[in-house]
């Protein structure tokens, strides 16, 4: 799916991601998990392909973790780590700990543009009603 950087999506946090945003849905063990994602340079320069998505290779999440609304903002960088974890919206304080704990292990088949890995900075969501 793709909108513009005006768009919130399933987090209302309008304007954060600059560019086309996308969204993905990544199952996880605590259930699913919403990204959105955008390639900031996509905000001033157009470019006549669109980003191929990233695709989940790890995504593990403890067990036990609570059902409150968590979103995290994040960069995923050409090599699929997730770089730069802040909190936009916490959730319980042991979900949150315990998610924060768990990204930097995250690993993902990048974003591409053509064949090219791309940095997109990210949102990702835990708990989100997207109905």
């Amino acid at each position: 799916m793709i909108a513009s950087s005006r768009a919130g999506g399933a987090f209302n946090f309008y304007d954060k991601l600059k560019g086309d945003n996308y969204s993905i849905y990544i199952e996880t063990s605590a259930g699913t998990a919403v990204m959105q994602f955008a390639d900031p340079n996509s905000a001033t320069h157009s470019y006549s392909q669109a980003l191929t998505a990233p695709e989940p290779l790890r995504a593990d999440l403890p067990a036990g973790l609570g059902r409150s609304r968590l979103v995290i903002a994040c960069v995923l960088d050409r090599s699929g780590l997730i770089k730069n974890i802040r909190v936009l919206e916490a959730g319980g304080p042991d979900m949150t700990t315990k998610v924060l704990a768990a990204l930097p292990s995250w690993k993902f088949r990048p974003v591409l543009r053509s064949d090219q890995p791309v940095e997109v900075n990210a949102i990702l969501g835990f708990n989100i009603d997207t109905r």
